[in-house]
This record gives structure tokens, C-alpha cells and sequence, in this order.
């Protein structure tokens, strides 16, 4: 037997060998093969598929969450737009109402003051009513009822507050 001669015998029983292998492995492991071949492929399809879907689902996800980041800035612009207005308006009534409040004080004092000229010019008169009485008592030397030299002094007051410059010259 030399191996680098090779004989035709060797050679059908090798081929004879190899066919019956063939149709053993075709028979029983060929189909089986095929099969886990073709479930493996099904799943990778699967995965890509999935793999897809959920990049398609993502990128729809990211478009909404974009529209709600910009629908949100947006809303926030208008809240604090709003809110500047109302403080605004706030600021407008808070200083209108201190101006009231200030011409109201104004005025009342005004009043009172008015009231107490009033008041002290009345004192005035009637304290010169009292000295000029005196004084009259003693000029002329007598004293005439206490009720006609009122109405005398207080008329006589009413002409000065009338036209002073009567009593002047």
C-alpha cells in the first residue's frame, strides 16, 4: 500500500463511504440543522424587526417630548408674561390707593384745619368782644347791660371782617 499511489478501490470504498454518510447526515441531522438555522434566523428577524420598532417608537417619543419641552417653554413665557401684567396692575392699585389715601388725609386736614381757624378766630372775637367791653366800661365810666354791648362789639367785628380797611380809616 503506498500512500502517494493511490488505488481505485480505496477510491470507490472512500466515495461509497462519503455517499453513505451524505444520505445518513441528509436523513437525520440535515433537516434538524436546517431548522435550527432557519429558528435562529427567524429570531435575528425578530430582534432587527423589534430593534426597528423601538427605534421608530424612541424617535416618535423624542418628536413628542421635544413638542412638550417647546409647548412648555412656550407656557412658561405666557405665565410669567401674566404675572408681570398682574404685579403690574398690582403695583398700579397699591400706589393709585395711597394716592387716594394721601388727598383723602389732605383734605381732612384741611377741614380741620379750617375748623380750628374757626375755632380760634372765634376765641379771638370773643376774647376782643370781652376787652373791648372792659375797655368801653371803663371809658365810659358806667356799664351798660352785659347783652347790648355784645350785639355792639360782635356787629362792629362783623363790619371789620366785612370790609377792614373801614375801621382803618
Amino acid at each position: 500500500m503506498d500512500l502517494l499511489n493511490p488505488s481505485i478501490g480505496l477510491g470507490i470504498w472512500t466515495i461509497l463511504t462519503f455517499v453513505v454518510v451524505l444520505l445518513v447526515l441528509r436523513k437525520f441531522a440535515w433537516k434538524p440543522i436546517l431548522d435550527g438555522m432557519e429558528a435562529r434566523e427567524r429570531g435575528i428577524r425578530e430582534l432587527i424587526d423589534n430593534a426597528e420598532a423601538a427605534r421608530a417608537e424612541a424617535d416618535q417619543l423624542l418628536a413628542q417630548y421635544r413638542q412638550q419641552l417647546a409647548d412648555a417653554r412656550v407656557e412658561t413665557q405666557r405665565i410669567v408674561a401674566e404675572g408681570k401684567t398682574a404685579a403690574e396692575r398690582v403695583r398700579q392699585d397699591t400706589v393709585e390707593r395711597a394716592r387716594s389715601e394721601a388727598e383723602a388725609i389732605v383734605a381732612r386736614a384741611h377741614t380741620e384745619i379750617d375748623l380750628e381757624r374757626r375755632k380760634a378766630l372765634a376765641e379771638i372775637r370773643e376774647a376782643a368782644v370781652d376787652l373791648a367791653l372792659g375797655a368801653a366800661g371803663r371809658v365810659i365810666g358806667e356799664s351798660l347791660d352785659e347783652e347790648r354791648h355784645r350785639r355792639i362789639a360782635e356787629g362792629y367785628l362783623q363790619e371789620i371782617e366785612r370790609d377792614p380797611q373801614q375801621v382803618a380809616g
